[in-house]
């Protein structure tokens, strides 16, 4: 089986910029809760009127724990909003080839196969995508073949007008084999609802 490498990690830039924004956002978000429950008490010692020794050493930690944590955090959140560039990368390349199967698929191309990657995501997507096209091509095929052998019957039926040469039962024998043209597009055509 072939294997599909994408080597552009910015396939929607709109999808995966806001994706990447979000990831950044809950990270800040996460950050300040924990901050806060980290440095509280030492803000509390600081501001509570303790004496002065307790004061003094809650502002060390306080600072000693700001030099230590923040750039941590900033290279958590750098590396974190990197790696969700991948992440949104699985899912953004399936939507990317899922959209552009779909418009060939409303454009008439029938014959459209999805195919992911190993690791993507939607991947039952693509595959019901694919036997959406599947049924589609069946479904087209079966008009065709009925068209042409309505085509054929209207023809005989004016090679017969022509010559004048049928009888009623003649006549009778199209028409029925018309009808019953008309008669399987319906019931192939029933299966789509308008």
């Amino acid at each position: 089986m072939k294997t599909y490498r994408r080597r552009k990690y910015f396939i929607d830039w709109k999808f995966q910029t806001k994706y990447i924004i979000l990831t950044v956002l809950m990270l800040l978000v996460y950050t300040f809760i924990l901050m806060g429950v980290v440095f509280s008490p030492y803000i509390f010692a600081m501001v509570s009127g303790g004496s002065l020794q307790q004061q003094a050493e809650a502002a060390r930690t306080l600072l000693d724990l700001h030099g230590r944590v923040w750039p941590g955090v900033g290279v958590a959140i750098i590396l974190f909003g990197g790696f969700s560039i991948f992440v949104s990368h699985k899912v953004a390349g399936p939507v990317y080839r899922l959209k552009k199967g779909l418009k060939e698929i409303a454009g008439g191309n029938l014959g459209v196969q999805i195919h992911l990657r190993q690791w993507d995501d939607l991947k039952d997507l693509a595959d019901c995508t694919n036997q959406l096209a599947k049924e589609l091509r069946t479904f087209v095929a079966a008009l065709h073949d009925n068209q042409g052998l309505l085509l054929d019957y209207l023809h005989e039926l004016e090679a017969e007008v022509e010559k004048k040469a049928f009888t009623p039962e003649e006549g009778r024998e199209l028409i029925e084999r018309v009808q019953a043209g008309i008669a399987r597009n319906r019931e192939i055509m029933e299966r789509f609802q308008l």
